[in-house]
């Protein structure tokens, strides 16, 4: 087989939220020429992924405060926002000062094309490492290119690794997970079983709620403002996460920092609004097993409680995994 030849000095693999920033972050404070940079991603553009999510997911505003986004300086975004959004848009959402989903969007392409990074982002899958030495790193990619780079930085994230239960691994035909490559709203559904306890559950549930909705919870409603301790954004925790080499560990410190299934204040808030006002289901139990007939799915739980519906959508986050799969 004949492989296409590239090299570059920087690769970035992975175009989402995380290698965009990086990119930029090359660009503005390491000043890396944009010629020197290639960002390696099999999606049409930039950060595809999280757009497909957010708008599946039914998201209107980010966890995360105003200083939090893609450029280098904390006060691009206000500053954005000041010029093309006007106050009675909303852009922003209180506490916090967390923008708008369509802000941050916004804001966002507007950092593509200032930036140029179209021009850099390489369509395509890094399939194997081929090399690794002194001199840098060979990869091999799904389109039959091998892509040589001085530096390389991973850049992936667990986007592609939705949680699947044991339970509903049997390859139902009614049961998708929201995180799926392939994933969208049942059009004709009219009544939907959502399995999850967190923000993203919450989320869909209250975006489906003019449909018979039953939302699935093993556990009580968990609320924290954000999805990790704030002190993980300065000096109070990240010290021993920068000290520590060991990788291994330091994916198990990500993994005991975040808050897994909670959900802010403000999301609860309209959860249980929907839960009062009869648009939602609510039931807190741990389901057992599923069965599937030609118009419908049901799940038992261990509580001997019964629910059906026409579709099952699973809202259980992603495998905290390494990412990268036999890759790395």
């Amino acid at each position: 087989m004949t492989y296409k030849t590239e090299s570059t000095d920087w690769l970035i693999i992975g175009g989402g939220i995380h290698g965009t920033h990086i990119a930029i972050r090359l660009m503005t404070e390491a000043q890396v020429p944009r010629n020197q940079i290639c960002i390696l991603d099999p999606a049409e553009r930039l950060l595809s992924r999280w757009l497909k999510v957010t708008a599946l997911t039914g998201m209107t505003h980010l966890r995360s405060s105003s200083v939090h986004h893609l450029d280098t300086e904390p006060q691009s975004l206000r500053l954005f926002a000041r010029k093309h959004f006007p106050p009675e848009t909303q852009p922003f959402s209180k506490p916090y000062d967390r923008p708008s989903l369509k802000l941050f969007n916004a804001h966002s392409d507007w950092l593509i094309k200032e930036y140029d990074l179209a021009s850099i982002h390489l369509q395509d899958k890094a399939m194997e490492f081929m090399e690794l030495n002194q001199n840098g790193i060979t990869i091999k990619t799904k389109g039959n290119k091998v892509i040589s780079a001085a530096k390389a930085i991973l850049a992936i994230g667990i986007g592609d690794q939705p949680e699947w239960p044991d339970w509903a691994r049997a390859g139902k035909r009614k049961i998708q997970h929201l995180f799926d490559a392939d994933f969208q709203w049942p059009q004709t559904t009219e009544s939907i079983i959502i399995v999850g306890g967190g923000i993203t559950a919450a989320q869909a549930a209250l975006q489906m709620k003019n449909r018979q909705v039953h939302l699935v919870s093993r556990h009580g409603f968990r609320l924290h403002q954000f999805d990790s301790d704030p002190g993980w954004f300065g000096p109070k925790h990240l010290p021993e996460f920068l000290n520590e080499k060991n990788p291994v560990v330091r994916r198990r410190i990500i993994r005991n920092a975040r808050y897994r299934g909670s959900m802010p204040p403000e999301v609860h808030q309209a959860l249980v609004k929907a839960i009062d006002d009869g648009k939602i289901q609510y039931h807190t139990a741990q389901i057992e097993g599923v069965e599937e007939s030609d118009n419908s799915i049901s799940i038992t739980t261990v509580e001997n409680q019964t629910i059906s519906a026409e579709h099952l959508v699973l809202a259980t986050g992603f495998s905290p995994r390494v990412p990268g799969g036999a890759m790395v």
